[in-house]
C-alpha cells in the first residue's frame, strides 16, 4: 500500500508492505470496499497450506485484521469483488472437483507447483456469498455434466469477473482447455 504524490513527475510515497497470516506463500489483492475501508484479497495464508489451497480474505485497512471468508484449505478460491450495493461477493472456486495437481513436498515442507501443469487440470465455477462469508452459492456449472452451459470434453476456468452496476448480472471470462486447445468467452450471468 502506498500513497500517490502527483505534480510534474508522480512517485510513490509511505510505502508499507503487508503480510498478513501464518505464511507468506501467495497474496492476490482484488476489490476494495464501497467505502473503501476494507480490501478482498485471496492467499494461502494458513501454515502448511499448500499453493493451490488459495482462500477469499477481507483485509480491514486500518486495522490490518484479516478475516478468512472461505475455509477451504485444498480448493482454488479466487478473482473475489464486491457486488454494486455491497452485500454480496463473487468469486470463483474450485470447491467439488477433487483435483490433483501432483504436487510434490520438498525437504522444506513447501510445496512445489508447476503452473502450466496445475491450469491444466484446474476447474473453477462461479460462486457467490454474504459479505459476512456465509450463504455460499455456486452459480455456474461450465464443469458439471447435465446443466445447459456444461462444455463437454473441456476443463473451463473463470478467470476473472465483473459486476454489472445494478448487480442483476456477471459478466465472466470463461478460459476453456480442450486437449490442447486453450479459448476464451466472455459470458454475462443473470443472477436469480
Amino acid at each position: 500500500m502506498a500513497d500517490l504524490a502527483s505534480g510534474i513527475s508522480s512517485n510513490l510515497q509511505n510505502i508499507q508492505t503487508l503480510e498478513p497470516g501464518e505464511q507468506d506463500c501467495f497474496y492476490e489483492t482484488h476489490d476494495f470496499s464501497n467505502d473503501g475501508k476494507r480490501l478482498l484479497i485471496s492467499g494461502n495464508l494458513v501454515k502448511g497450506q499448500v499453493h493451490t489451497g488459495l482462500d477469499i480474505y477481507e483485509m480491514d485497512i486500518v486495522s490490518r485484521k484479516v478475516k478468512r471468508l472461505t475455509h477451504t484449505d485444498n480448493d482454488w478460491d479466487e478473482h473475489a469483488l464486491y457486488s454494486p450495493e455491497g452485500t454480496m461477493i463473487a468469486w470463483m472456486s474450485s470447491t467439488g472437483y477433487a483435483i490433483d495437481y501432483g504436487l510434490k513436498e520438498d525437504g522444506d515442507s513447501t510445496w512445489e507447483l508447476n503452473m502450466s501443469q496445475a491450469e491444466a487440470k484446474l476447474k473453477t465455477e462461479l460462486w457467490l456469498m454474504n459479505t459476512d462469508g456465509s450463504n455460499t452459492r455456486q452459480i455456474t456449472h461450465f464443469n458439471t455434466p447435465g446443466h445447459p452451459e456444461y462444455v463437454r470434453g473441456a476443463n473451463c476456468i473463470i478467470a476473472d469477473s465483473t459486476w454489472a452496476p445494478d448487480g442483476k448480472s456477471i459478466v465472466a471470462c470463461v478460459f476453456t482447455i480442450k486437449g490442447q486447445r486453450r479459448s476464451s468467452r466472455l459470458v454475462r450471468i443473470d443472477l436469480p
